[in-house]
């Protein structure tokens, strides 16, 4: 297990359900914490292999104590190799048997063989046409993108309908025989005098 890739898996937790922005301006806590769990689940791989894997559980035992107690969450990809009863890390074909099972859903069962604990995954889990999470933010993305880009379209159109009726006013004007502008002119000219 390569050490920078189990170290991103379990600060990827800290970064979940939050904005980007923020992780940015935000430093992680409880590194140590996190550099700890880390060396105790690359620890309890090494031991694992060995005959006896109690060492293996312990190192994991106290990684999930370590956890509860400064409340930090662990990664599902590093809390679905952990059995949940005797602490054992599940490794297919060394200390858990695993079986797709294919019902409505398909499920995935580790079965751990230290103490016969079953952990059920499913695989598909969402249902046909539902959305996740990261599509439906892109989702929102795009629709809000397209109302802005609508929003401009018709603000520019508003602009050139302005435009356009102050040059038609002024086509008008230019359209009409110079005789009747004349005559316009001079009925202006003439109105104000006859009042007075």
């Amino acid at each position: 297990v390569s050490t920078q890739s189990t170290w991103d898996r379990l600060i990827g937790l800290l970064r979940m359900g939050r904005n980007n922005k923020q992780n940015d301006n935000k430093r992680v806590q409880n590194v140590d914490a996190f550099k700890r769990m880390n060396f105790l689940y690359q620890a309890s791989h090494v031991t694992v292999s060995s005959e006896s894997t109690s060492l293996s559980r312990f190192y994991l035992t106290t990684m999930k104590k370590v956890s509860t107690r400064l409340c930090l969450r662990l990664s599902p990809s590093v809390k679905n190799t952990i059995c949940k009863k005797c602490n054992q890390l599940l490794i297919p074909s060394l200390t858990s048997q695993v079986r797709m099972i294919a019902d409505a859903d398909v499920d995935l069962r580790n079965l751990c063989l230290n103490c016969g604990q079953t952990k059920r995954q499913n695989i598909r889990s969402r249902k046909p046409g539902r959305l996740t999470r990261k599509e439906r933010k892109l989702l929102r993305r795009e629709q809000q993108a397209q109302k802005q880009q609508e929003q401009k379209e018709q603000e520019a159109s508003g602009k050139a309908e302005n435009g356009n009726m102050a040059t038609e006013e002024q086509e008008t004007e230019s359209s009409l025989p110079e005789d009747a502008t004349l005559g316009q002119q001079e009925h202006s000219k003439r109105s104000p005098s006859h009042h007075s």
